[in-house]
């Protein structure tokens, strides 16, 4: 056997570990904005992704986290491969889950961070992004802004921001509850088809996976059992007319996820240079398991309770800042018109904790009508709740 084809029968025989795969963790630099009640967690090493956000009081992780491997299978080939999670500026079926491009950390500190990327996604943008948590506050203020770098006229697709929320044992659906309120009435927005929905009503989704018209500007999961709830919060001219929510739920690692939607209004056909802003919250209301609507950065649960044929009406309010005292004005209205009133004097509001008010009605008042409920709070602004009504039956 010459020396060539000796070198030539150890390469063949070595071929086979050569090519075995190999795996490794990647473990990604991270940054972390914290205050009394949140800790937050940024990737800036892969589009900037909040990996985790925590509660401090219970330690409850809300969101799954992103994984991700480094693959080789030779000496010359390595590639990432990672589970596709991780929530930050998307586009309609333009979707980054799997890019791994590095973002610049222009400011940082425990309150807020400010990123950037030269063609975002590896479009013709320029993305910065800045993530706030303010103290004494359980609310995170995400703003994003992109300056088009095209030199023809670009359309870019509707901006999308994706939570994969852990919903832990597949078993015990009772610990999370997915509230979305639809339009159930709607058959498309923005061009993109909506799930049908039974009754084609105006109401607060439970479960339900698929395409919807927002009837509210927030989608929420509730935790019964630990007294939260985890709600994304859009400005109304961010999200209508032709925004909307997505809603879809997966296994993992034994354990289940619900995948959370915001779909916001399109963009404008962009020009060189032309920029678009758009922003939403991530709001942690404590003290409730559900909750019915939000004003402002307050979060209203409502159950209704019937005693001797009287009505009493219980409200529930957590505030994701501090509020100052102020006045409830309560209204149940029926479909003939008439308003049943109430007031009710609100103290100073802190985060952490909820605030707790029940109305009473008297058979007298109700008749056998349908009542609506809603109101005004001072210096926040009207609600209008969905859901529930007030209806005593005479018979």
């Amino acid at each position: 056997m010459n020396k060539f084809t000796y070198v030539l029968l150890q390469l063949f025989l070595l071929l086979p570990v050569l090519m075995a795969q190999q795996e490794e963790s990647v473990a990604y630099k991270s940054l972390h904005l914290e205050n009394e009640f949140l800790l937050l967690e940024v990737l800036p090493e892969t589009l900037g992704r909040i990996q985790q956000i925590q509660d401090k009081n219970n330690g409850h992780r809300f969101l799954r986290e992103r994984k991700t491997k480094r693959v080789s299978f030779d000496p010359l080939f390595t590639k990432l491969v990672s589970n596709g999670i991780g929530a930050c500026d998307e586009f309609w079926r333009s979707f980054l889950t799997h890019s791994e491009q590095e973002m610049s950390v222009e400011e940082y500190s425990k309150a807020h961070v400010l990123l950037s990327a030269e063609y975002y996604g590896w479009k013709n943008l320029n993305l910065s992004r800045k993530i706030s948590l303010l103290p004494g506050t359980s609310v995170i203020h995400v703003a994003s802004s992109f300056v088009s770098n095209s030199k023809a006229a670009y359309s870019v697709p509707p901006p999308v921001w994706r939570f994969h929320l852990d919903g832990g044992d597949p078993n015990r659906t009772d610990e999370f509850i997915p509230l979305y309120p639809i339009r159930g009435d709607i058959a498309s927005v923005g061009g993109r088809k909506c799930t049908a929905v039974s009754p084609p009503t105006t109401q607060i989704s439970r479960w339900k996976c698929g395409s919807f018209a927002p009837a509210r500007n927030w989608i929420a999961v509730g935790f019964p059992h630990q007294q939260m709830v985890f709600a994304l919060i859009v400005p109304k001219e961010s999200l209508f007319p032709d925004g909307n929510f997505y809603a879809l739920y997966g296994g993992l690692e034994r354990r289940w996820f619900w995948n959370m939607h915001i779909i916001f209004n399109p963009c404008p056909v962009m020009n060189y240079g032309d920029s678009y802003a758009y922003s939403f919250q991530i709001a942690v209301f404590y003290g409730i398991g559900e909750l019915k609507d939000i004003c402002g950065d307050i979060a209203i649960e409502a159950s209704v309770s019937y005693q001797d044929e009287d009505a009493f009406l219980e409200l529930a309010l957590s505030a994701s800042r501090p509020q100052p005292a102020k006045q409830l004005e309560l209204e149940l209205t029926c479909n003939d018109s008439r308003i049943l009133r109430r007031t009710q004097m609100l103290p100073d509001f802190n985060p952490g904790k909820a605030y707790r008010y029940k109305f009473h009605f008297t058979k007298a008042e109700l008749e056998d009508k349908s009542w609506k409920i809603g109101g005004n709070i001072h210096g926040v602004g009207k609600f209008h709740l969905i859901q529930p009504t007030v209806c005593i039956n005479r018979n």
